[in-house]
């Protein structure tokens, strides 16, 4: 998220994006989504939060599902993993899977 909120703050604005949540777990989004995935407890209270959230702003989220394809409310809320919410939310940031937004916000090689 920090790599792509400072490669595109004027997007971020206009979807009124003003933080996000952090998984810290070294360099790697691919080891860190793993990581959390594989910590007891840590999927249940992360995705929680996330739905909490997302359900706050119902209205708002699935509106998106018009102006972003791919994007789907039904699809974000049944994520039982971090990548089951990575997949979901990866056409929010313009890729067109989990694969690809991991990819493209991958710093290990960079």
């Amino acid at each position: 998220f920090v790599r792509f909120a400072g490669t595109n703050p004027e997007r971020c604005r206009k979807a009124g994006v003003v933080g996000g949540v952090m998984l810290c777990f070294g360099y790697s989004p691919e080891v860190t989504s793993r990581a959390g995935d594989a910590t007891p407890f840590v999927p249940s209270f992360v995705l929680e939060n996330w739905r909490a959230a997302a359900r706050a702003n119902e209205a708002q989220v699935r509106g998106l599902e018009a102006s972003v394809d791919g994007f789907s409310f039904e699809l974000l809320m049944a994520a039982r993993t971090i990548a089951d919410w990575e997949a979901a939310t990866s056409p929010l940031y313009g890729f067109a899977s989990r694969g690809e937004m991991i990819a493209g916000v991958e710093t290990k090689e960079v």
